[in-house]
């Protein structure tokens, strides 16, 4: 009853109600929602604020990312580094060869009869020549002493040309085996480069079949060593395409290796108990080689890598061996060439696997190649003749 009263109060006040008031009531409700509309940009304004900062924070942690892969690649390479220095040792690149007292040299200037000479670095590191006299060549190079002669000479012959040819040089040298005509260690002098090298060496070998000459040497795994790394170079393309680019310039204790074509080989290296080299007969698997080098060791990867085909532009294949033991892939076959190398598990850039399996094949080479040396080599250390006429084995 009560309520029926105050509502019909209401309704009677509500009837009485002027214009002004109905005004009053309307901005009061405009009040509000403009407080609601403005309340939505403050959240709008705040959540921008926020996904902006979130923004901004994914790309400092990404770009911290990036600078934590960056030193990690560099400590994996110092790690490489270190790993094979300690393995094999090297001894610091001193550059092109610089005159030392007692070297022996003949110099001539090209085109003017009775201008040769011997000349030797004496004890204060000067020579005698001519019509220059007494020149201080102490640390110069060959190119060096040519220029600095040719300028003096001039004086005299107006277009003089000096020649200086090495007779007895120190102890700055290279190393080319495998297939070549004269293989050994060489002087180095001067700006010699690669291709200059495998002149002198006699060129490469070559064999008879079948009434037909072939040649011995194995380009896509010709290889430069230098400090005991590997210095990328494409024999092919030097020797068949002539690309100049590839024609690298040697230094001291530079080492050359040109393997034998008809040497079907694999190699297993890496993380194995036994690394080895085996000769490869119709077919052989990546278990077999594994097996062959005695299994892995404890610090092994799992995933091998087997490397083919030419070092200057591998073909890689990553094959995970415990799959192929449990029976979930098949075994790989492997051809001649191949490597087979077992990285350790602290390793998993694809790069660096790579790289530290061709070094490894190039240690491995290069000592094998030391023992075949004799066959190319007489006992006294004087290069035998290459007889080209020789019936080689051959495998079709």
């Amino acid at each position: 009853m009560l309520c029926c009263v105050a509502f019909a109060v209401h309704a009677q006040d509500s009837e009485s109600m002027d214009s002004s008031s109905l005004v009053a009531m309307e901005e009061s409700v405009t009040s509000v929602e403009g407080s609601g509309s403005s309340d939505e940009e403050k959240l709008l304004k705040k959540l921008e604020e926020q996904f902006f900062a979130e923004e901004l924070l994914a790309e400092e942690e990404e770009a911290q990312l990036a600078e934590e892969e960056e030193a990690d690649e560099e400590a994996a390479e110092e790690e490489l580094e270190q790993i094979f220095a300690e393995e094999y040792g090297y001894a610091e690149d001193i550059g092109p060869y610089r005159l030392r007292i007692g070297d022996r040299m003949f110099v001539s200037i090209y085109g003017e009869p009775n201008t040769g000479r011997a000349v030797v670095v004496d004890s204060t590191g000067a020579i005698n020549y001519l019509l220059v006299g007494r020149v201080f060549v102490l640390g110069m190079t060959i190119d060096e002493l040519r220029y600095h002669l040719d300028e003096k000479i001039k004086k005299y012959f107006k277009h003089a040309f000096v020649a200086i040819s090495p007779v007895e040089f120190g102890s700055q040298y290279y190393t080319i085996l495998g297939e070549v005509r004269s293989p050994g260690k060489k002087v180095l002098y001067g700006s010699t480069s690669l291709l200059t090298a495998i002149c002198q060496a006699g060129g490469f070998t070559e064999g008879a079949f079948r009434t037909q000459t072939i040649e011995l040497a194995d380009l896509s795994h010709a290889f430069l060593a230098r400090k005991g790394d590997y210095i990328p170079v494409d024999f092919r393309k030097l020797i068949y395409d002539g690309d100049i680019s590839e024609d690298k310039e040697l230094l001291n204790g530079d080492y050359i290796f040109i393997p034998n074509s008809l040497y079907k080989e694999i190699h297993i290296l890496g993380e194995v108990k036994d690394p080895t080299t085996i000769g490869f007969i119709n077919t052989v698997s990546l278990v077999e080689a594994i097996a062959q080098a005695r299994g892995l060791t404890d610090r092994a990867s799992s995933r091998i890598c087997v490397i083919r085909g030419s070092l200057a532009n591998p073909t890689k294949f990553m094959i995970d061996i415990n799959l192929i033991l449990r029976g979930f892939e098949k075994d790989f076959l492997l051809q001649p060439g191949d490597i087979v190398y077992a990285p350790p598990r602290t390793f998993t850039s694809l790069r660096d696997i790579v790289r530290l399996g061709i070094r490894a094949f190039v240690s491995t080479a290069a000592s094998t190649a030391g023992v075949r040396a004799w066959e190319a080599v007489g006992f006294d250390g004087e290069p035998r003749e290459i007889n080209p006429s020789v019936v080689v084995p051959f495998s079709e």
